[in-house]
Formats: structure tokens, sequence, C-alpha cells
């Protein structure tokens, strides 16, 4: 599992993409191969995230990991669309 960022938590984190990704989470949770309600509880930080799962959120998400383990999500260091 991995350990928190220190200034914001994992799930608003994620929560802060996807919002700015304009996807829902069910669009997320879809492609992401998890469940709505585990994104959910992912973004109300219910529960500890998994390195592999957040790696797939990142993924689809659009950013690298490195950057969100980070915590650097400005709009600049985003991985540019395929």
């Amino acid at each position: 599992m991995v350990a928190g960022p220190t200034r914001t938590s994992w799930g608003a984190m994620i929560r802060q993409l996807r919002e700015e990704r304009e996807m829902s989470q069910r669009q997320l949770a879809k492609e992401a191969l998890i469940h709505r309600s585990t994104l959910r509880r992912i973004e109300e930080d219910r529960v500890d995230v998994k390195s592999s799962v957040l790696e797939r959120l990142a993924n689809v998400l659009g950013y690298d990991m490195d950057l969100i383990s980070r915590s650097t999500f400005a709009s600049q260091n985003r991985r540019p669309s395929p």
C-alpha cells in the first residue's frame, strides 16, 4: 500500500483530478478496472490505496505516477493525451 502525501490526501487528489477531467466516478472506476464503490471509498479516504490501483487511476487520469506520488498536480505536469 502507498503511504499518503503530507499535504493532501490521495482521495482528495483523485477526486480533484477526476473532476478536472469531468469524469464521473462510474467512468473512472470502469476505466481503472475497480468497482465504483471502491473509488468512492478512496475519494472519501475510507480505505488505503494499493499502489497498483493508484497507478491505474493515475494512468486513466493522464498523470504519471511519479508526479502523483510527489503531489505535483499543476496542469503543466500533465502527460499529453495520446
